[in-house]
């Protein structure tokens, strides 16, 4: 809404939609996070042991139900577009608004990214990602890339969790 009502529209200020150069650097960027993310977790399993049990993964062994499949629907879709958009977009665009050089706001939005999630093993993984996923804005200048990179990288978790709900 503030879009379209200081900004100059969602098209405009966020490029939400993707253009086929913001899927080709979008997959480039998503797979690069996806596959830095499960090199990073290897590393962290080896020194600090397994990740700590979280409510998906309780949820993931236990009954196969309709919500395990919906969490899997928004891995892929929604949480890319929400995060995206409140990362890459909203918060990405104030900071250059302010003239925060580039890095920096790549660096910014990634920390934030990877705090949002509130795990706190997982964080340097989820920066890693964060760096991957926000450079597909970078290059582009367009949210969309990001959208397409953060759902490159939710993919295969997506695919797991369907599988398991199936």
């Amino acid at each position: 809404v503030m879009s379209w009502w200081k900004g100059r529209g969602l098209r405009s200020d966020f490029g939400l939609l993707p253009r086929r150069r913001d899927f080709r650097v979008g997959l480039a960027c998503g797979a690069i996070a996806l596959v830095g993310s499960w090199v990073l977790t290897l590393i962290a399993i080896k020194f600090s042991g397994p990740p700590p049990a979280t409510g998906l993964t309780r949820l993931m062994h236990g009954e196969r139900t309709v919500w395990l499949f919906l969490f899997a629907l928004f891995a892929f879709i929604g949480a890319p577009l929400t995060e995206e958009l409140l990362m890459r977009g909203a918060l990405w665009g104030a900071l250059e608004h302010y003239r925060v050089p580039r890095y920096a706001v790549l660096v910014l939005t990634s920390l934030i990214f990877a705090l949002i999630h509130q795990e706190a093993w997982r964080t340097p993984v989820l920066f890693f990602s964060g760096l991957a996923i926000g450079s597909a804005r970078m290059i582009t200048g367009r949210v969309g890339a990001s959208v397409v990179a953060h759902a490159t990288n939710n993919f295969l978790p997506a695919l797991l969790l369907f599988a398991a709900a199936g």
